[in-house]
């Protein structure tokens, strides 16, 4: 097999937009190792700088190259200039090129020619001299078929795994709204929320600023030596993962918590929740001591709730709390209104029966989505290695084909 380099068989086509209103591809709107693409997100836009390209030309993301961003569009369209468009030569089938650049030496050569450390990026020029195995024309199309068979089905297992995620997810939360709203009451009375309007009869609602105190933290200059430390782990809402906080990525010195008196250390065992940024809504229970940044809303020293109750109550009514938060780009919520929801509660000890069962529940959760998760990584590295298999010439796709659809039959 014929190795040529990629600028001898594709063209690198740069054609800015004429300012006409054309559908725009984002990078944001391509996946990872599966060459597909969300069009249903697709805006329009009529960008000056953006990119347009043509049905048949193969789009790869230079950002961040490792992520194996690729597309072969179906339609013409723009794009952003971080996507380089490759439009396929006389000799070289675009399915093909489509699949090479979803393969193992290509992502390999792609990552090796990038430059910057924070947000690393390649580029034509360190593109150009990628050699591609190139077979006869016919050869390269009856890999791209057997190629789309093949990935199709894998595709199909894919999807499946993200429906069984959903549903998952949705049952985990139905089941959390249900236990910590009704337990196992069968006779309900109204709550006056609208968005939680029953609950169990003879429980009470407690009101989040009377049962606990609340605080938070704050930002110290990260530019002054003095501050950075290991003294005191320091949360911030990107450490909130919906569980046990035990690992923290951040910390501040003893200096810091002197100079800044909105700094304070909380003891473990404290309900933080996320206030605004990409993580809003998202809480977590403390493994340990620490303070927190201004983003995070600390719960501590709880009176007739127990904080584990209280952590469940939250995670069960995220999407409801933040329909009450407030801003444009990205919305947030404020102590005052963490403070001000109420969480419907029996007695103490029913809310302990109740966070066991939940615990429970949460443990075969957590166990069936890691091999869930488990499964989409082995479909994304079987994917991926019966694509390099196939475009470097490792297998023979007509055997191949012929052995697959014997196993089907």
């Amino acid at each position: 097999m014929n190795e040529v380099r990629l600028k001898n068989l594709v063209t690198h086509i740069v054609e800015k937009n004429d300012g006409t209103l054309r559908e725009f591809v984002a990078l944001e709107n391509l996946h990872s190792g599966s060459g597909s693409l969300n069009s249903g997100e697709l805006e329009f836009k009529a960008a000056e700088d953006s990119l347009q390209h043509k049905k048949g030309d193969v789009l790869f993301s230079k950002l961040r190259p490792y992520l194996a961003k690729s597309h072969l569009a179906k339609v013409a369209r723009t794009g952003t200039s971080e996507l380089m468009v490759l439009r396929a030569g006389r000799d070289l089938d675009s399915r093909y090129l489509f699949y090479t650049s979803l393969s193992r030496p290509w992502i390999d050569w792609a990552v090796a020619t990038s430059y910057g450390s924070k947000m690393p990026r390649t580029s034509w020029e360190g593109m150009a001299d990628y050699r591609l195995h190139v077979p006869p024309l016919e050869e390269q199309r009856r890999i791209a078929d057997f190629l789309d068979a093949e990935t199709s089905r894998i595709d199909e297992l894919v999807a499946l795994t993200r429906v069984q995620l959903t549903v998952l997810a949705e049952r985990r939360i139905v089941q959390v709204r249900q236990m910590t709203t009704r337990g196992a009451a069968r006779v309900a009375s109204p709550t006056g929320v609208p968005w939680m309007p029953r609950m169990a009869s003879g429980w009470t609602l407690r009101k989040i600023g009377r049962t606990f105190k609340t605080g938070s933290g704050t930002t110290p200059r990260l530019d002054d030596e003095r501050y950075c430390g290991d003294d005191v782990p320091w949360i911030n809402t990107s450490d909130l993962r919906d569980g046990l906080v035990d690992v923290v990525k951040n910390s501040l010195s003893n200096e810091a918590l002197r100079d800044h008196s909105a700094l304070r250390v909380y003891e473990p065992g404290v309900l933080v929740v996320a206030m605004y940024g990409a993580t809003v809504g998202r809480v977590g229970i403390t493994g340990t001591s620490c303070c927190v940044n201004q983003a995070c809303c600390v719960l501590y020293s709880p009176a007739s709730l127990t904080t584990e109750y209280a952590y469940f109550w939250l995670l069960g009514f995220r999407g409801d709390i933040l329909k009450m938060a407030t801003g444009g780009g990205q919305p947030n919520i404020s102590q005052d209104t963490v403070r001000s929801l109420r969480i419907p509660a029996p007695d103490v000890s029913t809310q302990r029966e109740i966070v066991r069962f939940l615990e429970r529940e949460e443990g075969l959760y957590r166990s069936k989505t890691e091999l869930l998760n488990k499964r989409l990584e082995l479909l994304a590295e079987r994917k991926q290695a019966l694509i390099t298999a196939a475009v470097t010439g490792q297998i023979d796709v007509t055997s191949a084909g012929r052995a697959t659809a014997d196993l089907r039959a």
